[in-house]
């Protein structure tokens, strides 16, 4: 095989294998996005700076990922009023990180476990360091 046939060879074997590389951390986050937007998320847990279990102030809150990339929170009232925010998300990082984002604001947290029962998301802000642990909402 002469110099030339030797780096295409080459040249072809690593381009195949960073595709197949992507192809796989791309499979890795369309799983997550599955279990992601499968369900309306409710609060099981929220923790800030390691502290008690504050999901009491939270009670109503209820947070939809759609497929599409946009984010629902709805809060409902015991009055039966609804306010929602609206928000569009996105998974980086093999799907280890959730992008939050509007005009206003734009934070990324750590996913800490995503499957078909659990999402467990870390903020982490220079002083602050909240945990948010979800559950399937009943509705």
């Amino acid at each position: 095989m002469n110099r030339f046939n030797l780096v295409i060879t080459l040249f072809f074997v690593a381009s195949l294998s960073l595709l197949t590389s992507c192809k796989s951390d791309d499979g890795e986050t369309e799983v997550r996005k599955r279990f992601l937007t499968a369900h309306t998320w409710t609060y099981a847990r929220v923790s800030v700076n390691g502290g008690a279990n504050q999901v009491a102030q939270f009670p109503n809150e209820f947070h939809t990922y759609h497929a599409d990339g946009t984010y629902t929170k709805e809060t409902r009232e015991a009055d039966g009023s609804r306010t929602e925010m609206k928000a569009r998300w996105e998974l980086k990082d093999k799907g280890n990180q959730l992008r939050m984002y509007t005009d206003f604001f734009d934070n990324t947290s750590t996913v800490r476990e995503l499957n078909e029962k659990s999402l467990k998301i870390t903020r982490q802000d220079p002083d602050l360091t909240v945990e948010f642990d979800f559950v399937p909402a009943g509705n």
